[in-house]
């Protein structure tokens, strides 16, 4: 995480990224054990990524939108808890 924002800059020079638009943020374990980064992109830059791979190290990898969104498990309504 701490020198991502570099390295997807020198991996991918056909991107051109903006140091500016690019928005590590947190890592986090998903099925089968595999790695996950959601990283923060500007508008212009999120479609030129999502119609291609990305290189990470040794790794290329896919690219998927991550959308979070908060669900009550009371009512099944969303953008609030059961707590709230």
């Amino acid at each position: 995480m701490e020198n991502a924002e570099e390295m997807l800059q020198t991996q991918n020079p056909e991107l051109m990224l903006n140091p500016w638009e690019v928005v590590p943020n947190f890592t986090y374990r998903g099925k089968r054990n595999a790695q996950n980064m959601v990283i923060e992109f500007g508008p212009q830059t999120r479609q030129k990524i999502l119609s291609t791979n990305l290189k990470i190290g040794w790794h290329i990898c896919k690219t998927k939108v991550y959308i979070l969104v908060n669900r009550c498990y009371k009512c099944s309504r969303f953008n609030h808890k059961a707590s709230d």
